[in-house]
Protein backbone atom coordinates (compact mmCIF):
# COMPACT_ATOMS: atom_id res chain seq x y z
CA UNK A 1 0.00 0.00 0.00
CA UNK A 2 1.54 3.49 -1.41
CA UNK A 3 0.50 6.10 0.88
CA UNK A 4 1.66 10.40 0.85
CA UNK A 5 -0.40 12.75 3.09
CA UNK A 6 -2.69 10.01 3.67
CA UNK A 7 -3.06 10.67 7.52
CA UNK A 8 -6.61 11.62 7.24
CA UNK A 9 -7.53 8.46 6.19
CA UNK A 10 -4.93 5.18 6.41
CA UNK A 11 -6.32 4.39 9.69
CA UNK A 12 -10.01 3.20 8.07
CA UNK A 13 -7.85 0.93 5.44
CA UNK A 14 -5.09 -0.43 8.03
CA UNK A 15 -8.15 -1.59 10.00
CA UNK A 16 -10.17 -3.15 6.74
CA UNK A 17 -7.35 -5.39 6.41
CA UNK A 18 -6.87 -6.25 10.24
CA UNK A 19 -10.88 -7.08 10.00
CA UNK A 20 -10.17 -9.17 6.96
CA UNK A 21 -11.62 -12.90 7.56
CA UNK A 22 -8.46 -14.07 5.34
CA UNK A 23 -5.95 -13.61 8.23
CA UNK A 24 -2.93 -15.25 6.48
CA UNK A 25 -1.54 -12.19 5.22
CA UNK A 26 1.07 -9.35 5.55
CA UNK A 27 0.66 -5.76 4.74
CA UNK A 28 3.32 -3.74 3.21
CA UNK A 29 3.15 0.06 3.46
CA UNK A 30 5.57 2.17 1.89
CA UNK A 31 5.45 5.87 2.95
CA UNK A 32 6.71 7.55 -0.19
CA UNK A 33 7.56 11.80 -0.15
CA UNK A 34 9.65 13.67 2.62
CA UNK A 35 7.89 14.83 5.69
CA UNK A 36 5.46 12.22 6.55
CA UNK A 37 5.77 12.51 10.07
CA UNK A 38 1.79 12.34 10.73
CA UNK A 39 1.02 9.04 8.53
CA UNK A 40 4.15 7.68 9.90
CA UNK A 41 2.96 7.78 13.74
CA UNK A 42 -0.28 5.83 12.34
CA UNK A 43 1.35 3.79 10.98
CA UNK A 44 3.96 2.82 13.68
CA UNK A 45 1.38 2.54 16.35
CA UNK A 46 -0.09 -0.33 13.91
CA UNK A 47 2.91 -1.69 12.88
CA UNK A 48 3.58 -2.09 16.94
CA UNK A 49 0.94 -4.06 17.80
CA UNK A 50 0.52 -6.28 14.88
CA UNK A 51 4.06 -7.89 13.37
CA UNK A 52 1.65 -8.81 9.80
CA UNK A 53 2.10 -4.83 9.33
CA UNK A 54 5.68 -4.06 7.84
CA UNK A 55 6.73 -0.32 7.11
CA UNK A 56 8.88 1.24 4.61
CA UNK A 57 10.13 4.71 4.57
CA UNK A 58 11.24 6.30 1.74
CA UNK A 59 12.12 9.51 0.59
CA UNK A 60 11.60 9.38 -3.14
CA UNK A 61 7.55 10.39 -3.70
CA UNK A 62 5.86 8.31 -6.77
CA UNK A 63 2.86 5.18 -6.37
CA UNK A 64 4.80 3.44 -9.01
CA UNK A 65 8.14 3.57 -7.26
CA UNK A 66 6.05 2.50 -3.52
CA UNK A 67 4.26 -0.13 -5.73
CA UNK A 68 7.40 -1.65 -7.11
CA UNK A 69 9.31 -1.84 -3.63
CA UNK A 70 6.20 -3.37 -1.98
CA UNK A 71 6.54 -6.42 -4.81
CA UNK A 72 10.29 -6.15 -4.32
CA UNK A 73 9.80 -6.90 -0.26
CA UNK A 74 6.81 -9.23 -0.54
CA UNK A 75 7.45 -12.60 1.18
CA UNK A 76 3.65 -14.35 0.27
CA UNK A 77 2.88 -16.75 -2.63
CA UNK A 78 -0.03 -13.68 -3.74
CA UNK A 79 0.66 -10.37 -3.83
CA UNK A 80 -2.13 -7.88 -4.38
CA UNK A 81 -2.55 -4.17 -4.05
CA UNK A 82 -4.56 -1.55 -2.29
CA UNK A 83 -4.75 2.47 -2.11
CA UNK A 84 -4.24 4.04 1.40
CA UNK A 85 -7.90 6.38 0.59
CA UNK A 86 -10.48 3.54 -0.44
CA UNK A 87 -11.79 0.70 1.48
CA UNK A 88 -12.26 -2.85 1.79
CA UNK A 89 -15.09 -5.22 2.65
CA UNK A 90 -13.80 -8.04 5.18
CA UNK A 91 -14.41 -10.78 2.56
CA UNK A 92 -11.82 -8.81 -0.20
CA UNK A 93 -8.90 -11.55 0.14
CA UNK A 94 -11.25 -14.27 0.83
CA UNK A 95 -12.98 -13.97 -2.25
CA UNK A 96 -10.29 -13.28 -4.23
CA UNK A 97 -8.44 -16.43 -3.33
CA UNK A 98 -11.17 -18.14 -4.33
CA UNK A 99 -10.32 -17.75 -8.11
CA UNK A 100 -6.93 -19.75 -7.15
CA UNK A 101 -6.42 -23.01 -9.16
CA UNK A 102 -3.09 -24.54 -10.10
CA UNK A 103 -2.53 -23.05 -13.15
CA UNK A 104 -3.65 -19.71 -12.31
CA UNK A 105 -1.41 -16.45 -12.36
CA UNK A 106 -4.13 -13.59 -12.42
CA UNK A 107 -7.40 -13.51 -10.82
CA UNK A 108 -9.46 -10.90 -11.37
CA UNK A 109 -12.35 -9.14 -9.10
CA UNK A 110 -15.25 -7.36 -9.66
CA UNK A 111 -15.53 -3.83 -7.57
CA UNK A 112 -17.59 -1.14 -6.57
CA UNK A 113 -16.91 2.85 -6.76
CA UNK A 114 -18.34 5.12 -4.75
CA UNK A 115 -18.56 8.87 -4.28
CA UNK A 116 -19.14 10.48 -1.72
CA UNK A 117 -19.98 7.28 0.23
CA UNK A 118 -22.67 6.36 -2.21
CA UNK A 119 -22.65 2.84 -4.61
CA UNK A 120 -22.39 4.82 -8.15
CA UNK A 121 -21.23 1.64 -10.54
CA UNK A 122 -20.16 -2.18 -9.42
CA UNK A 123 -18.11 -3.57 -12.14
CA UNK A 124 -18.02 -7.61 -12.89
CA UNK A 125 -15.47 -9.07 -14.63
CA UNK A 126 -17.02 -11.70 -17.52
CA UNK A 127 -17.38 -15.04 -16.00
CA UNK A 128 -14.83 -18.18 -16.22
CA UNK A 129 -11.96 -16.61 -17.78
CA UNK A 130 -8.96 -19.02 -18.54
CA UNK A 131 -7.24 -17.02 -21.11
CA UNK A 132 -7.19 -13.46 -23.38
CA UNK A 133 -10.57 -14.51 -25.45
CA UNK A 134 -13.09 -12.33 -26.93
CA UNK A 135 -14.92 -12.05 -23.39
CA UNK A 136 -12.20 -10.95 -21.84
CA UNK A 137 -11.11 -7.80 -24.38
CA UNK A 138 -14.61 -6.55 -23.97
CA UNK A 139 -14.71 -6.77 -20.57
CA UNK A 140 -14.83 -3.34 -19.07
CA UNK A 141 -11.41 -1.71 -19.13
CA UNK A 142 -11.38 -0.61 -15.63
CA UNK A 143 -11.57 -4.12 -14.58
CA UNK A 144 -8.04 -5.09 -16.23
CA UNK A 145 -6.07 -2.06 -15.66
CA UNK A 146 -6.75 -0.95 -11.56
CA UNK A 147 -4.41 -2.47 -9.38
CA UNK A 148 -6.25 -3.21 -6.73
CA UNK A 149 -9.07 -5.81 -7.93
CA UNK A 150 -6.32 -8.55 -8.90
CA UNK A 151 -4.50 -11.28 -6.93
CA UNK A 152 -0.78 -11.98 -8.28
CA UNK A 153 1.22 -15.05 -8.45
CA UNK A 154 4.60 -13.43 -7.03
CA UNK A 155 6.94 -16.24 -8.80
CA UNK A 156 5.26 -15.46 -11.99
CA UNK A 157 5.64 -11.45 -11.12
CA UNK A 158 9.23 -12.32 -10.34
CA UNK A 159 9.94 -14.36 -13.45
CA UNK A 160 8.11 -12.02 -15.49
CA UNK A 161 10.54 -9.02 -13.91
CA UNK A 162 8.20 -5.95 -14.76
CA UNK A 163 7.56 -2.94 -12.93
CA UNK A 164 5.32 0.30 -12.94
CA UNK A 165 7.14 2.55 -14.79
CA UNK A 166 8.55 5.51 -12.78
CA UNK A 167 8.62 7.97 -15.26
CA UNK A 168 4.51 7.98 -15.94
CA UNK A 169 2.20 9.87 -13.71
CA UNK A 170 -0.89 8.21 -15.62
CA UNK A 171 -1.07 5.21 -16.81
CA UNK A 172 1.23 3.60 -15.58
CA UNK A 173 -0.98 0.44 -14.25
CA UNK A 174 -2.63 0.18 -17.51
CA UNK A 175 0.95 -0.52 -18.97
CA UNK A 176 2.01 -2.67 -16.25
CA UNK A 177 -1.03 -4.92 -16.45
CA UNK A 178 -1.52 -5.29 -19.80
CA UNK A 179 2.26 -5.89 -20.54
CA UNK A 180 1.52 -8.53 -17.89
CA UNK A 181 -1.22 -9.92 -19.64
CA UNK A 182 0.40 -10.48 -22.81
CA UNK A 183 3.53 -12.46 -20.58
CA UNK A 184 0.79 -15.22 -19.30
CA UNK A 185 -2.86 -15.64 -20.25
CA UNK A 186 -3.31 -18.05 -17.07
CA UNK A 187 -6.38 -15.72 -15.63
CA UNK A 188 -9.23 -17.03 -14.01
CA UNK A 189 -11.80 -14.66 -12.63
CA UNK A 190 -14.10 -14.11 -9.24
CA UNK A 191 -17.77 -12.23 -9.44
CA UNK A 192 -16.91 -9.97 -6.85
CA UNK A 193 -14.12 -8.55 -4.60
CA UNK A 194 -14.53 -6.85 -1.32
CA UNK A 195 -12.99 -3.56 -2.95
CA UNK A 196 -14.43 -0.21 -2.79
CA UNK A 197 -12.81 2.35 -5.14
CA UNK A 198 -13.78 6.39 -3.74
CA UNK A 199 -13.63 7.93 -7.21
CA UNK A 200 -13.54 11.53 -7.65
CA UNK A 201 -11.04 12.33 -5.38
CA UNK A 202 -9.94 16.18 -6.12
CA UNK A 203 -6.24 15.55 -5.79
CA UNK A 204 -6.66 12.01 -8.07
CA UNK A 205 -3.87 11.54 -11.39
CA UNK A 206 -7.09 11.88 -13.07
CA UNK A 207 -8.03 15.38 -12.86
CA UNK A 208 -4.36 16.69 -13.42
CA UNK A 209 -2.80 17.36 -16.81
CA UNK A 210 -0.26 15.24 -17.36
CA UNK A 211 2.67 15.91 -19.84
CA UNK A 212 3.55 12.52 -20.73
CA UNK A 213 -0.26 11.27 -20.89
CA UNK A 214 0.13 11.16 -25.26
CA UNK A 215 3.26 8.99 -24.67
CA UNK A 216 1.25 7.09 -22.36
CA UNK A 217 -1.49 6.22 -24.47
CA UNK A 218 0.77 5.01 -26.87
CA UNK A 219 2.16 2.50 -24.79
CA UNK A 220 -1.15 1.12 -23.56
CA UNK A 221 -2.16 0.98 -26.83
CA UNK A 222 0.51 -0.84 -28.50
CA UNK A 223 -0.13 -3.44 -25.61
CA UNK A 224 -3.47 -3.41 -26.36
CA UNK A 225 -3.43 -4.77 -30.02
CA UNK A 226 -0.92 -7.20 -28.41
CA UNK A 227 -3.89 -8.50 -26.55
CA UNK A 228 -6.67 -8.00 -29.05
CA UNK A 229 -4.04 -10.23 -31.43
CA UNK A 230 -3.79 -13.32 -28.72
CA UNK A 231 -7.59 -13.53 -28.96
CA UNK A 232 -9.01 -16.83 -31.05
CA UNK A 233 -11.33 -14.81 -33.01
CA UNK A 234 -12.07 -13.79 -36.59
CA UNK A 235 -10.05 -10.86 -37.96
CA UNK A 236 -13.26 -8.50 -38.62
CA UNK A 237 -13.69 -8.64 -34.84
CA UNK A 238 -10.00 -7.34 -34.41
CA UNK A 239 -10.19 -4.74 -36.67
CA UNK A 240 -13.17 -3.14 -34.66
CA UNK A 241 -11.20 -3.56 -31.58
CA UNK A 242 -8.30 -2.05 -33.10
CA UNK A 243 -10.09 0.88 -33.71
CA UNK A 244 -12.15 1.32 -30.26
CA UNK A 245 -8.76 1.11 -28.81
CA UNK A 246 -7.40 3.78 -30.82
CA UNK A 247 -10.61 5.87 -30.51
CA UNK A 248 -10.67 5.90 -26.70
CA UNK A 249 -6.49 6.05 -26.54
CA UNK A 250 -7.20 9.60 -28.68
CA UNK A 251 -10.22 10.79 -26.87
CA UNK A 252 -8.47 10.81 -23.32
CA UNK A 253 -5.01 12.62 -25.22
CA UNK A 254 -7.86 15.45 -26.14
CA UNK A 255 -9.29 15.35 -22.29
CA UNK A 256 -6.34 15.89 -21.14
CA UNK A 257 -5.45 18.79 -22.80
CA UNK A 258 -7.63 20.52 -20.73
CA UNK A 259 -7.34 19.09 -17.24
CA UNK A 260 -5.34 21.22 -14.91
CA UNK A 261 -5.16 24.85 -13.75
CA UNK A 262 -5.09 26.61 -17.27
CA UNK A 263 -5.91 25.82 -20.68
CA UNK A 264 -3.04 25.38 -22.54
CA UNK A 265 -3.09 28.25 -26.01
CA UNK A 266 -4.34 26.90 -29.35
CA UNK A 267 -1.32 27.40 -31.25
CA UNK A 268 0.26 25.17 -28.69
CA UNK A 269 -2.53 22.38 -29.10
CA UNK A 270 -3.52 23.13 -32.81
CA UNK A 271 -0.87 19.78 -34.76
CA UNK A 272 -1.95 17.72 -31.87
CA UNK A 273 -5.88 18.12 -31.99
CA UNK A 274 -5.10 17.82 -36.06
CA UNK A 275 -3.35 14.69 -35.52
CA UNK A 276 -5.87 12.72 -33.69
CA UNK A 277 -9.19 14.07 -35.37
CA UNK A 278 -6.94 13.13 -38.81
CA UNK A 279 -7.19 9.50 -37.57
CA UNK A 280 -8.23 6.84 -40.33
CA UNK A 281 -9.21 4.37 -37.09
CA UNK A 282 -10.60 6.84 -34.98
CA UNK A 283 -12.54 7.81 -37.96
CA UNK A 284 -13.73 4.58 -38.56
CA UNK A 285 -14.59 4.13 -35.03
CA UNK A 286 -16.77 7.00 -34.66
CA UNK A 287 -18.88 5.89 -38.17
CA UNK A 288 -18.93 2.45 -36.67
CA UNK A 289 -20.50 2.81 -33.81
CA UNK A 290 -24.27 2.31 -32.90
CA UNK A 291 -26.20 5.33 -32.03
CA UNK A 292 -25.28 7.95 -29.59
CA UNK A 293 -23.22 8.34 -26.87
CA UNK A 294 -24.62 9.91 -23.35
CA UNK A 295 -21.36 11.46 -22.58
CA UNK A 296 -21.54 15.12 -24.06
CA UNK A 297 -17.77 15.49 -24.84
CA UNK A 298 -17.74 12.27 -26.36
CA UNK A 299 -20.63 13.32 -29.16
CA UNK A 300 -18.44 16.86 -28.79
CA UNK A 301 -15.53 14.73 -29.99
CA UNK A 302 -16.93 12.35 -32.72
CA UNK A 303 -19.04 15.22 -34.23
CA UNK A 304 -15.46 17.28 -34.44
CA UNK A 305 -13.84 13.91 -36.03
CA UNK A 306 -16.55 13.30 -38.46
CA UNK A 307 -16.32 16.83 -39.89
CA UNK A 308 -12.17 17.45 -38.56
CA UNK A 309 -12.49 21.00 -37.02
CA UNK A 310 -10.31 21.09 -34.34
CA UNK A 311 -10.41 24.80 -33.70
CA UNK A 312 -14.34 23.97 -33.06
CA UNK A 313 -13.20 21.18 -30.63
CA UNK A 314 -11.07 23.16 -29.13
CA UNK A 315 -13.22 26.44 -28.68
CA UNK A 316 -15.99 24.44 -27.08
CA UNK A 317 -13.99 22.40 -24.28
CA UNK A 318 -12.70 25.45 -23.24
CA UNK A 319 -15.74 26.87 -22.92
CA UNK A 320 -16.87 23.84 -20.89
CA UNK A 321 -14.01 23.43 -18.57
CA UNK A 322 -14.15 27.48 -17.80
CA UNK A 323 -17.93 26.72 -16.89
CA UNK A 324 -17.31 24.29 -14.91
CA UNK A 325 -14.45 26.60 -13.34
CA UNK A 326 -17.04 29.43 -12.39
CA UNK A 327 -20.12 27.43 -11.18
CA UNK A 328 -17.93 25.48 -8.78
CA UNK A 329 -16.82 29.04 -7.62
CA UNK A 330 -20.50 30.51 -7.91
Amino acid sequence: MPCYRSEMFISDMIKDVIDQTYTNWELIIVSNGKDQEAQLDIIREFSSKDNRIRLFSIDEAGVSNARNIGMQFATGNWLTFIDADDRLKNIHLSSLSEGVKDETDIVIGGFSEHISGRTERVSIPAPELSCIDKKFIEMFDGLKRSPWNKLLRVTTLRNWGGVFDINLTINEDALFFYSLYCHTQNITSVPMSGYIYNFGNSGSALSKYHNCYELSEQLVLKYEKEMICLADTDDEWKHLQFNRAQYFSSYFSICNFFKGKKVLPYRVLKDKIKRTLGNSEVKSAVISRKGSPCNINLKIFNFCVLHNTPYTLYLIFTARKLWKKFSKKG
